[in-house]
């Protein structure tokens, strides 16, 4: 999508089960708010998004292959 060094995507099925596993025990879609507060935000991680309407809306395109 982009050349190496300017865009990164990490994603792995454990940040999948870890979602499952936050929804489930707090009742609720809450896995996006959680990583947000509890570690994006205190890290300054203001442009780090989970979907691509945010990266869309962050003026940023998506290329999809």
């Amino acid at each position: 999508m982009n050349p190496p060094g300017i865009f990164y995507n990490y994603s792995n099925p454990n940040f999948m089960i870890a979602g499952l596993v936050v929804e489930r025990l707090g009742g609720g879609p809450y896995y996006r708010e959680l990583v947000h507060t509890s570690v994006l935000a205190p890290l300054g991680m203001s442009r780090t998004l989970f979907l691509p309407s945010e990266v869309e809306s962050d003026g940023t395109t998506l290329m999809v292959r």
